[in-house]
């Protein structure tokens, strides 16, 4: 629950146009990653995929507007 709220935060700063959003969506896809490996052993590998994979789209879909963050 903590870290859905932390993600919140995250994609509203995103959406204020805060670079820092985009580092703390990371860091918790990070944590979340870990947790997920911890609990779930090699049945979270679809989590780890899933979490790389939209790290990667946000990434590409911030890579343009990039000099437009704060």
């Amino acid at each position: 629950m903590g870290l859905a709220v932390i993600d919140f935060v995250a994609v509203i700063m995103i959406w204020m146009w805060k670079i820092m959003g985009f580092y703390l969506s990371v860091g918790v896809t990070a944590i979340s990653i870990a947790l997920s490996l911890i609990y779930a052993g090699s049945a979270g590998i679809g989590a780890v995929i899933f979490g790389i994979i939209g790290m990667a789209l946000l990434y590409f879909a911030m890579r343009p507007v990039w000099k437009n963050f704060r």
